[in-house]
């Protein structure tokens, strides 16, 4: 089986897309040349004389582009995917589904389930054979929905039939529609892709995620790429009929997609999904055409249109080289697939899968809007969509539910966060009016995200006492997910709990601080790292207090010790001498707005009340936030940190805290190479060992930017724990079936 090939970079060949814009010549040579170098980028930690060997084995019948496709990637698709000739399905073979899960990163599945098609079926070159068999039965079962498809794991298709689907309990509202899709859609209705092209393409996250990628278009060029990709596939129609016969006059232009008119004269679609069928099509019938006809030109022309695709892809999906939640959020705030987005019919329908029974309850997320007309158009619009899904589907057992999310912002210049604690408090009170009014059924919870070196958990503290006291009742909170040290990490997690007043049902999302293997997030970051003075002298209060709240008698030899170091941080930070007393006094009231203290908050002493004022006021921030460096067991040792992430999930689970755990996500966004050291696994191991471990879900978070769907996210559990930790199929399965029980009973109903 081929796992690291170059082949899994020839949609990344972006020196190349430069050359053909600018008209210049590439060769095979020059492309296999580019692949190798991709290779070694990806790779760094492997020698040559190791990658030397897998480009040899990859390239070895490849010396000419008709080669590269027919050969070259035609074996590639092989490695991974399988097709039952009886079904006329394609499904990624079980043992190679991490890998795949790999490749479609940054190779269009699309394209590799049409390889593995045309590999496998025999068809004859008519009209009417192409519309009335193999397009019905081999080209839309294996891309009606998705082109993200599945192992066949029969234990797991088991349980999601027993199931009627699987929960997804962790879903952003934007950022679902998968980079296929969302090139069918940029391509249809180009028009509406070049203002926004034009607007992000000048901001200078923008240009930095350019230049990262390692291309200089600009807004206009990326513009012209996506027009040249419109034309290419306008010469590929017509090198296609060339040679069917056909019958008809085929005008192209005024379908959806080029090669739509050979099975439908739909000039709008209801999604765009449905276009999958058409790009699948046309793959296909290329393919065929470049073989028996060996034209080298138009197999080239194949392989530019693929790396324009590619590039899209790569605004779109985050890839391997990326690493943290700031470059998360260069993907999700660019907004190349925000008109795809609009349209919540694609996404019910790419997440129900090809056969519509992926999943049975979904809890979408939406940011709640400055005005109640635009929360209510989000809502209908929802609503709307998925009455349309039902009905599409022929499937109503499942349902959905919104949550409201409120946006982390970076802290205001003149005070602490005041502007964004006045906007929270408006939109909470949107909510709330709506919720009394006639949409009660429609919002289920309350979430709070984006980053969180933006905003602490303390300032939406008030909005959460708030919605609760005016009778929401589900509560979750995106916390420990991207941290500087693995404390700041626990410490937002345990600071969620406490300001915000979880309760029993309400969940944290990511929790990865508390799960992730300390040795192997030291090994990825190093032994010393920067860190924000204050965040460090906060790290050491969080320990100190729960260390004393908590009662952990094997860690009460670090409190005089953190006691010194926190009042000396004080005096540094906030030009304050201070007791241990006050400051934790002070701590607890952080889950007040400063604005609005009471009088029974007030009758603490005056020196608490100054700790609280400074901690507050702009002139302390620049100390607070000055970077410092530390050593990463200068104050704990990692016996002592792994000590506190195993005392704070028996915390959470005497408070029944769910853990919303989100695999591909965390892995892509967080500490982690690969699912080796997921946390997933830790928590399992140590609930076998013993510790109170609480109850965990499983969501999907972005499924567009992850290439992910809930079926597929249990499959890489259920492939990793069997193919990797060599665990029976019994034992892994019932593992997934507690996970998905947790999910039915913990998912946040009205």
């Amino acid at each position: 089986m081929v796992i690291d090939s170059p082949l899994q970079y020839f949609q990344q060949g972006f020196l190349s897309l430069e050359d053909y814009h600018n008209k210049k010549k590439v060769t095979i040579d020059t492309v296999k040349r580019r692949m190798f170098v991709n290779l070694r980028k990806y790779n760094l930690s492997l020698p040559d004389h190791y990658l030397n060997l897998n480009n040899e084995k990859a390239f070895s019948n490849v010396n000419s582009f008709i080669s590269l496709f027919t050969k070259g990637l035609a074996e590639y698709s092989e490695a991974f995917l399988e097709y039952d000739k009886k079904t006329k399905l394609v499904n990624v073979k079980e043992e190679a589904f991490i890998e795949w899960q790999d490749v479609i990163d940054f190779v269009s599945p699309l394209f590799l389930i049409s390889c593995c098609i045309c590999n496998n079926e025999f068809y004859v070159n008519t009209i009417e054979n192409i519309r009335n068999n193999f397009f019905p039965d081999c080209i839309i079962p294996n891309t009606r929905n998705t082109a993200l498809i599945s192992p066949r794991i029969i234990l797991l298709d088991k349980l999601l039939s027993d199931n009627n689907g699987f929960c997804d309990l962790h879903l952003h509202l934007n950022g679902v529609i998968e980079s296929d899709s969302v090139f069918e859609n940029i391509l249809y209705d180009t028009e509406r892709f070049l203002p926004i092209i034009l607007h992000k393409s000048d901001t200078p996250e923008f240009k930095q995620e350019l230049e990262q990628i390692g291309v200089s278009f600009t807004n206009n060029e990326i513009y012209e790429l996506v027009e040249r990709a419109k034309q290419i596939r306008e010469i590929f129609f017509n090198k296609c009929f060339g040679i069917i016969n056909v019958e008809e006059q085929c005008h192209k232009s005024s379908f959806l997609h080029p090669f739509c008119s050979i099975y439908s004269e739909k000039k709008d679609f209801d999604s765009c999904t449905e276009l999958l069928r058409y790009e699948s099509l046309m793959y296909i019938l290329l393919l065929k055409y470049i073989l028996e006809k060996d034209d080298e030109r138009t197999a080239e022309l194949l392989y530019e249109y693929l790396l324009i695709k590619g590039f899209i892809n790569k605004l779109l999906v985050y890839t391997k080289d990326k690493f943290g939640f700031e470059q998360f959020q260069n993907i999700s705030k660019n907004d190349i697939r925000e008109e795809a987005d609009k349209n919540h019919l694609s996404k019910f329908l790419q997440l129900s899968g090809n056969s519509y029974n992926n999943f049975k309850t979904l809890e979408l997320r939406f940011s709640p809007k400055e005005s109640q007309e635009k929360n209510l158009e989000i809502i209908l619009s929802v609503k709307n969509y998925w009455e349309k899904f039902i009905k599409i589907s022929n499937n109503d057992k499942c349902s959905y539910y919104l949550l409201a999310h409120f946006i982390k912002r970076k802290r205001d210049k003149e005070y602490n966060y005041k502007k964004l604690r006045r906007d929270l408090q408006k939109r909470a009170e949107l909510l709330v009016t709506l919720n009394n009014n006639s949409n009660k059924s429609l919002i289920a919870g309350i979430d709070a995200a984006a980053s969180e070196f933006d905003t602490p958990p303390e300032v939406f503290a008030p909005i959460y006492k708030y919605l609760r006291f005016n009778g929401f009742r589900h509560f979750t909170f995106h916390a420990g997910e991207d941290f500087y040290h693995i404390l700041s990490g626990l410490r937002a997690i345990y600071e969620t709990i406490v300001f915000c007043g979880l309760q029993n049902g309400d969940r944290i999302g990511h929790a990865c601080a508390v799960g992730i293997d300390i040795n192997d997030w030291i090994r990825n970051i190093g032994e010393e790292i920067y860190i924000p003075y204050g965040e460090y002298i906060d790290d050491l209060l969080f320990v100190y207090i729960f260390i004393s709240s908590e009662k952990i008698t094997e860690l009460f030899h670090l409190l005089s010790g953190l006691v010194n170091r926190i009042i000396s941080g004080y005096q540094n930070i906030f030009k304050i001498n201070a007791y241990i007393t006050d400051i934790e006094q002070a701590w607890t009231l952080r889950s007040k707005d400063p604005d609005n203290l009471d009088e029974k908050d007030a009758s603490f002493f005056d020196n608490v009340k100054e700790i609280i004022h400074r901690y507050n006021q702009s002139e302390f921030i620049k100390e607070y936030t000055k970077p410092i460096k530390q050593n990463i067991t200068e104050d704990l040792t990692l016996d002592e940190m792994t000590i506190l992430q195993q005392k704070l999930l028996l915390f959470m689970h005497k408070k029944e805290i769910v853990i919303e755990s989100l695999p591909t996500s965390n892995i892509r966004i967080g500490w982690h190479k690969s699912l080796s050291s997921y946390q997933l696994f830790n928590w399992y191991e140590w609930k076998k060992k013993g510790y109170s471990i609480p109850p965990i879900v499983i969501g999907t978070d972005d499924p567009g930017i992850f290439q992910i769907n809930i079926y597929n996210e249990y499959a890489l559990i259920y492939c990793y724990m069997v193919y990797k930790l060599r665990l029976s199929r019994i034992d892994v399965i019932n593992f997934i079936k507690e996970l998905e029980n947790n999910s039915e009973t913990y998912q946040f109903r009205i």
